[in-house]
């Protein structure tokens, strides 16, 4: 199966047409260079295969899963080679195989310059916000509902009391 499979692949704004029906297989343990003069779409290309812009035909593909409209957001990031199965009740065509796994999942732009991305680490779920350069962190909101005490610890975690428990 191919990692990533472009199949007349098109990319216009308003009248011009800037990439122009690209089929491309690139297969795991492939590396492919985009060459060629400035203003040829080889940027654009790449924004289409992450997401970043809306694809105006064709179909993109990334191991096999169909991801030409899915936001970035929703493409997950560092696929796992894990998946698994979801079985619900007895009837087979509601069961769910073969679903993918990612080791981080990112939501882009969930403020003006700025990404969320949570991952696993031991245990424990974590979270980091990615600031782009110039963009304001003062933007970012938490709220919790419930703890007794939220407080800064000297490594500078956050540290949430509610009750006898304490979640940091």
């Amino acid at each position: 199966m191919a990692a990533v499979e472009l199949s007349g692949v098109k990319k216009s704004f308003g009248s011009v047409s800037i990439i122009q029906g690209i089929d491309l297989t690139v297969n795991h343990g492939e590396f492919v260079v985009f060459v060629g003069p400035s203003g040829c779409g080889k940027s654009t290309l790449l924004r289409l295969i992450a997401g970043l812009e809306t694809v105006s035909a064709g179909t993109i593909k990334i191991d096999g899963e169909d991801v030409t409209h899915k936001a970035p957001a929703k493409r997950g990031v560092d696929r796992l080679a894990a998946r698994f199965d979801r079985y619900r009740g007895n009837d087979p065509r509601k069961w769910q195989t073969g679903i993918t796994t990612y080791q981080k999942v990112a939501y882009d732009a969930i403020y003006p310059g700025v990404d969320l991305v949570f991952y696993g680490k031991g245990n424990k779920m974590e979270h980091d916000f990615i600031v782009a350069p110039h963009a304001d962190p003062k933007q970012i909101r938490l709220a919790f509902e419930g703890p007794s005490k939220v407080q800064l610890d000297d490594q500078g975690n956050l540290n949430l009391d509610a009750g006898t428990d304490r979640l940091t």
